[in-house]
């Protein structure tokens, strides 16, 4: 049953993939007409760039940015797991535990060191309010 679900995921994955690909291939292509056709260019457009900058370039360029925005929107989905189950069986677990202290050692370093801070910072008030209070001695 479990295989059946991770199959169905991989190929809903594989139908967003290709999707994502198609969408990227419709929007190179209507850069490329846009280019190329109508009487357009890239210097009508951006006034910064000179007559003698090659279109072509900047399409290589453009090209390149899909090709990265790609592999790195298609790379990452396939590496992260869904985690919030397992967390919500720790968190909801009845035993006894605050649960901002559920998480683990580092939730209770964290809880401690902030714990220290509070007092320290706390006793150092205190004491500033005191020596304010006091008079000096004059000499």
């Amino acid at each position: 049953m479990r295989t059946a679900n991770l199959k169905k995921k991989q190929e809903e994955e594989d139908e967003e993939e290709e999707e994502e690909e198609e969408e990227e291939e419709e929007e190179e292509q209507q850069f490329l007409s846009w280019t190329a056709g109508g009487g357009h260019t890239l210097v009508s457009h951006f006034p910064l760039l000179s007559r003698d900058f090659p279109v072509i370039h900047m399409l290589k360029m453009f090209r390149q940015f899909l090709v990265c925005r790609r592999q790195i929107s298609s790379s990452v989905r396939r590496q992260l797991e869904n985690k919030v189950p397992q967390n919500q069986k720790i968190f909801q677990e009845a035993n006894g535990m605050p649960v901002h202290l559920k998480g683990g050692v580092g939730d209770t370093v964290l809880y401690r060191a902030t714990m220290g801070l509070t007092v320290l910072g706390t006793a150092c008030v205190i004491y500033e309010l005191l020596k304010a209070a006091v008079p000096q001695k004059k000499d």
